[in-house]
């Protein structure tokens, strides 16, 4: 049988939801970021590889978002795991 669960079991759900919203956030902002890239390319004379170096940015932005989703998953999955273990596997033995 699961042991009861307490508010601090909460805590952990509310850390791996927000993980994984700020990472869909980010990543749904760098998508944003590279359209913005292709159909708005800056033409400067002076400055080689401008928007390359802006996709790069935001690939990486997107990157970070795909990161902050799978420690959220991750993360969930633990405090799952953790929520599900016997009563007696998580009560210290003094």
């Amino acid at each position: 049988m699961s042991r009861p669960l307490r508010a601090g079991a909460r805590l952990w759900d509310a850390g791996a939801l927000a993980l994984v919203v700020a990472g869909a956030a980010l990543y749904i902002a760098a998508g944003s970021g590279l359209k913005g890239v292709e159909t708005n390319p800056t033409r400067r004379a002076s400055v080689e590889h401008l928007n390359l170096k802006r996709a790069d940015r935001w690939r990486f932005t997107s990157y970070a978002g795909l990161l902050l989703i799978a420690a959220g998953v991750g993360l969930g999955a633990y405090s799952w795991h953790r929520a599900r273990l016997p009563v007696d596997a998580t009560t210290p033995t003094t």
